[in-house]
């Protein structure tokens, strides 16, 4: 087991003929008087008139790119950490105002440009309207959507990209979907996908957790859900899987007991299960006190970082990526300087790094066997999803579940080796992961895997088809949002040219031509609410907007 600064091993971590003079004075070649005349404005004169003529247009164009690409930029930049006095908090909310303000502003650029391009694509604008005059009609009666299918299923976690996902691969399937997130989330882009038959709003999971869990359950009961699919975030894992333990015998669940998900949720508990289970670890130690972290520091780690890890989900220095060893006074630099007192009830981890590749994974399992599994290069904040084919994590996946031999659903974050190809699983979420859109194009079959689970895919006759993986031509997923924040660090042609690539050959999470509207939604209704309901009111820093999770990053929030 993984005992005070007692080192373990941890596992993680033809070139066609040129014209002759002939045949370039030939009729082919001459254009018809006819032709030329239509398209006068591209000959080189017209060429010279036109941009003369747009030539005042030049300065309003280029300040609308910047203004919608540098604002939020430097927005996102200015940052105060986790200071918190009269001062700070003044100009967080000025910072935040003009975030909505910018917000607000692009509206009438960016929301008739996405109703042209769902147009075109075939698209109706039933799909826009539609899921408009159902959701007002939810506020004002307080009802929700009429029932389409005899099946129905229940998600956790509204407010996040995963949990659309999740609810379109039900829906493909014939399956009614009701959504729940707490409070703070009553304005959930989610809300407006025409995949959603109802939404409710929750306690808080952190702050109530009964009240949390029996709201979920009167829920289900009241509307009769035959399947309990939790999609939760970093701080509810063990809350959702709570609600197994009460659900009624027509509700089939598809998540871990509270027991084993406190454990795989739990880092320092994780490395104890995997040594358990003889999987190999990276070299790990529990820090509960600073004195024991200075401790660390002077022993001899010979060639060997380790990287401090708040044990706790924490959004703010998560990125931080610390490593030891340094000398003292850097160390106490960064301590101070983050706010960081380790302690029994708020352990932190010192882990062995692990130079390599890094990949996250996302896997559901059942009765041992791997379901579904897809696997990705990954990053500290990983946004941009193309499935990689990896037999080593996938081989560890599938010992991992024989091993728990029970059906639920976790994400590994791996790390490839770079000197010998060995992979090291550094830790593990008992919950649905954000790669899930890798299955964007096998939406059906997905929902196939969530209904049926058993039933269906542990027949001798589909065996051979385990586990389902993402197709390998499948087209790459980004969140458009980010994306068009990072064309501000361009600084070169080529580099646009890049950039405008790499958008053109991939497609936004959020976005479906016959369900668009949640597009829109995350960013001119979520996003302004929860920068008006948390920020604004209570002045804290913020960072960032995090357009996959759909929340705004700032200190003591989700």
């Amino acid at each position: 087991m993984c005992k005070q600064l007692s080192p373990r091993a941890m596992a993680p971590t033809v070139q066609a003929p040129s014209a002759s003079k002939g045949s370039q004075n030939s009729t082919a070649a001459t254009p018809k008087r006819g032709v030329s005349k239509l398209f006068w404005p591209l000959s080189s004169t017209g060429m010279m008139v036109l941009g003369i003529a747009l030539l005042p247009v030049v300065p309003v164009v280029a300040f609308g790119v910047i203004y919608l690409i540098a604002f939020p930029a430097i927005m996102f930049s200015f940052d105060v950490g986790t200071r918190n006095n009269v001062l700070t908090r003044f100009v967080m909310r000025v910072k935040t105002l003009l975030m909505v303000g910018w917000i607000a502003s692009t509206f009438p650029i960016i929301a008739p440009c996405v109703v042209a391009y769902t147009l075109v694509k075939g698209g109706s604008l039933g799909s826009f309207t539609g899921p408009i005059t159902e959701a007002l009609w939810m506020w004002a009666f307080g009802t929700q959507r009429k029932r389409k299918h005899k099946r129905l299923a229940l998600l956790t976690g509204g407010k996040m990209t995963k949990t659309l996902q999740v609810a379109r691969c039900l829906h493909r399937q014939g399956c009614d979907v009701i959504v729940i997130a707490n409070h703070n989330y009553w304005a959930a882009a989610i809300q407006f996908s025409g995949c959603v038959y109802g939404y409710y709003t929750t306690p808080m999971a952190e702050t109530d957790p009964h009240g949390y869990v029996d709201k979920i359950i009167s829920i289900i009961v009241q509307e009769k859900v035959d399947l309990y699919i939790p999609v939760s975030d970093v701080k509810t894992s063990v809350e959702d899987s709570m609600v197994r333990d009460r659900l009624p015998p027509f509700c089939r669940p598809w998540c871990f007991d509270p027991p084993l998900t406190r454990k795989l949720d739990d880092k320092v508990q994780f490395t104890d299960l995997c040594d358990e289970m003889g999987l190999q670890v990276p070299v790990a130690y529990r820090i509960t006190s600073r004195s024991q972290l200075h401790e660390l520091n002077k022993m001899d780690l010979k060639d060997d970082r380790y990287v401090l890890k708040h044990v706790e989900y924490d959004p703010m220095r998560r990125y931080d990526m610390f490593t030891l060893p340094c000398t003292p006074q850097e160390l106490d630099n960064y301590l101070d300087t983050r706010d960081i007192h380790p302690s029994p009830s708020d352990p932190w981890q010192a882990q062995q790094w692990i130079t390599g590749t890094e990949y996250c994974t996302w896997s559901v399992i059942q009765a041992g066997k791997v379901l579904l599994h897809t696997c990705h290069l990954s990053s500290p904040a990983q946004l941009n999803y193309k499935y990689d084919d990896v037999p080593e994590i996938l081989d560890w996946t599938e010992k991992f579940a024989a091993a728990l031999n029970t059906a639920g659903q976790f994400s590994l974050d791996v790390i490839v080796r770079e000197s010998d190809g060995e992979c090291f699983v550094i830790e593990c979420n008992p919950r649905t992961h954000s790669a899930c859109v890798a299955f964007h194009d096998q939406a059906a079959a997905v929902g196939e895997v969530f209904l049926h689970g058993a039933s269906h895919w542990t027949k001798p006759e589909n065996q051979a088809k385990l586990p389902m993986l993402p197709n390998k031509d499948h087209t790459h997923v980004y969140w458009l949002y980010q994306e068009v924040m990072k064309l501000w660090k361009v600084r070169s042609f080529q580099q646009l040219a890049d950039r405008v690539a790499f958008l053109s050959s991939g497609r936004d999470a959020w976005f479906e031509v016959s369900d668009p509207l949640p597009f829109l939604a995350i960013l001119y209704w979520q996003m302004p609410w929860r920068l008006l309901q948390g920020p604004l009111l209570t002045g804290n820093s913020w960072s960032k907007l995090e357009w996959c999770i759909g929340k705004v990053v700032e200190v003591g929030g989700d």
